[in-house]
């Protein structure tokens, strides 16, 4: 149980620093919405259902 909690918090914490890096990269949206920080923190809690369609939109794009 206890490779499987590290297996979900390493790839949160993937997830969190790769979101956050493009996050900050992004001109457009600014850094002081809420709703922003709601759906980055909402991505890294959900990794394992948004990873895949993550990794789907930017394949097909």
């Amino acid at each position: 149980m206890i490779m499987l909690e590290s297996v979900y918090i390493l790839g949160a914490v993937a997830t969190f620093v790769v979101s956050l890096s493009t996050f900050i990269g992004d001109q457009s949206t600014p850094k002081t919405h809420g709703m922003s920080w709601l759906i980055l923190l909402e991505a890294t809690l959900f990794w394992p259902i948004v990873l895949p369609f993550a990794c789907l939109e930017r394949l097909l794009s």
